[in-house]
C-alpha cells in the first residue's frame, strides 16, 4: 500500500528541516544569536509540519480501519475478553475523521452479531456492561435505528457523565 503524495511531501519537508537545523548547529560562520534565531524558526515550522503529518495520518489515509482500544482498558483483568473484543470491533466502524478523540459509531446489533458470532442478548449484556463501566456512552437515535455509541479513551465516572 503506497502513501498519499501529501504525506510523503510532509515527511520529506520535515527531514529537510532537520538536516538544515543540524547544518546550522555545526556552522562556524554564523553568530550564536543568529543560530538561535534560525533554529527557533525551524522548530516552529517543523512543529507545524509534524501536527499536519499527524492529521494527515489520522484523517486522510486510505488504510484499513483498525480496531483500537485503550491500553488501560485492555489490561484491566476485571473486564472479560468479550467486551474488549466488542469495543475494538465497534471502533472499526467509527468515523475515520474521529480516530483521535472519542470516536462515534452507530453500528447495528445485527452487524455486531455477524462480526462477533454472539447472540443478540449476549451483545446487549456486554454493551450495557461497557456503558456501566464508563467506556462507552449510548445515545438513542430513534425507533428501529441503531444507537449512537461514543467510545471513550479513558474511563468515565458518573460525575463526568452528568457534565455532558
Amino acid at each position: 500500500m503506497s502513501e498519499m503524495p501529501e504525506l510523503k511531501d510532509i515527511r520529506r519537508d520535515i527531514r529537510e528541516i532537520e538536516e538544515v537545523a543540524s547544518q546550522i548547529k555545526n556552522a562556524d560562520d554564523v553568530s550564536p544569536f543568529e543560530k538561535k534565531k534560525l533554529l527557533t524558526e525551524l522548530k516552529k515550522v517543523r512543529r507545524k509540519l509534524k501536527i499536519q503529518e499527524q492529521r494527515e495520518m489520522a484523517i486522510f489515509t486510505d488504510e484499513p480501519h483498525y480496531g483500537k482500544a485503550p491500553t488501560k482498558f485492555l489490561r484491566d483483568p476485571r473486564i472479560p475478553l468479550q467486551p474488549k473484543a466488542i469495543f475494538s470491533i465497534m471502533h472499526t466502524y467509527a468515523n475515520p475523521k474521529e480516530f483521535i478523540l472519542n470516536p462515534k459509531t452507530f453500528v447495528s446489533l445485527k452487524t455486531l452479531m455477524k462480526d462477533t458470532g454472539m447472540k443478540r442478548t449476549q451483545l446487549i449484556y456486554w454493551i450495557n456492561f461497557l456503558e456501566a463501566q464508563g467506556w462507552i456512552t449510548k445515545k438513542r437515535r430513534g425507533m428501529n435505528m441503531s444507537n449512537n455509541i461514543t467510545l471513550h479513551w479513558r474511563k468515565r465516572y458518573k460525575k463526568d457523565k452528568e457534565e455532558n
